[in-house]
């Protein structure tokens, strides 16, 4: 790795630790203290605040597409290859100590959640292709409107893990995975 990879790789870094402790909230000066670098140098490589809270999210979710969008095992039923998928993205989720801000506070508004919001409309329609390529094996209803599932799908586990990220006693991720499912397999008819 070069020195500016490396450099540009050590600000993100710093910057997710000051964001998760200070509540998604930090400093570039913090930031650039904590990646031994210049305030300068961070803003050369994100170009403001806003700029690294968007590469941030965009870190977050080449993170969670990475394991969310990998090819599971084709010879299993849908309804088990997306279960297991399902409980992934809950592990990643309840994990991540980005998820709660990434997932709850980012999406109001500025350039953060232009960046959060398009990448879940990807995720939103990688599910609804996924939907269809199940409803051609026969394995969901075929009228299920694809788009409209993956979005309730995508949108109530966003929500639904937010929620439970913020109690005071969070819960298992598997059996939230196992509840939160439920409902899932029931709205797809499985």
């Amino acid at each position: 790795m070069n020195r500016s990879n490396g450099s540009h790789k050590q600000i993100l870094e710093a910057a997710s630790a000051a964001f998760v402790e200070g509540n998604g909230h930090f400093e570039m000066a913090d930031v650039a203290r904590r990646a031994g670098t210049s305030v300068g140098l961070a803003y050369h490589y994100f170009g403001s605040k806003t700029g690294l809270v968007s590469a941030l999210v965009s870190d977050f979710y080449d993170r969670f597409d990475a394991i969310v969008m990998a090819r599971m095992e084709s010879d299993a039923p849908w309804r088990e290859r997306e279960l297991r998928r399902f409980s992934i993205a809950v592990q990643f989720l309840f994990t991540d100590p980005l998820a709660p801000m990434i997932i709850g506070r980012l999406a109001s508004g500025g350039e953060a959640a232009a960046v959060e919001t398009d990448r879940r409309n990807r995720i939103i329609a990688a599910g609804a292709r996924n939907i269809a390529n199940a409803q051609k094996q026969g394995e969901i209803h075929p009228d299920i409107d694809p788009e409209i599932a993956s979005a309730v799908i995508n949108g109530g586990l966003r929500h639904a893990a937010y929620m439970a990220l913020t109690l005071a006693e969070r819960p298992d991720a598997d059996e939230f995975a196992r509840r939160a499912w439920f409902p899932i397999a029931r709205g797809l008819c499985l």
